[in-house]
């Protein structure tokens, strides 16, 4: 960016050197057309009016392909910019889908570990209420025998 800046910075300080170079011409043109035409001299005055025209309309041509330049810079530099934006766009929409399947994948080991305490609670409260109902037969049983007997 800074390079860039720099080189239309330099585009322009060459401009306005070239422009001042041509104003300063016009000046002198301009004066030389005036001092002419104070003397008489129809004709070298027309020659430098017409010398003037020339050096205006060149002026303006250069001014025109300069400024057509400078446009395609900025065009060029915003197409650059707004692709540059669209990979920073689609660089962070494949990051924040990462840290969300990496979420999901967190919550499903947590969902999966509470499930599996939830199992084991019930496996051991199983086994407690099978080894409590096989005391309470082995007990019935122990007095019915007590009863017969």
């Amino acid at each position: 960016k800074m390079d860039l800046e720099n080189s239309l910075d330099a585009q322009k300080q060459e401009i306005n050197e070239e422009m001042d170079i041509l104003k300063s011409d016009m000046e002198r043109n301009l004066n030389e057309v005036t001092e002419n035409y104070r003397l008489g001299d129809e004709e070298v005055a027309q020659k430098s009016r017409d010398y003037t025209h020339e050096r205006i309309m060149e002026e303006s041509i250069l001014r025109g392909k300069q400024v057509k330049s400078m446009q395609d810079l900025i065009e060029s530099i915003k197409e650059m910019m707004i692709e540059n934006v669209n990979q920073h766009m689609e660089s962070n929409k494949a990051v924040c889908k990462a840290l969300v399947n990496e979420e999901i994948a967190e919550r499903s080991k947590g969902d999966e570990n509470l499930w599996q305490n939830v199992r084991n609670r019930i496996e051991r409260l199983d086994s407690a209420l099978k080894s409590l109902l096989e005391r309470s037969l082995m007990e019935l049983r122990t007095e019915a025998m007590e009863k017969i007997s």
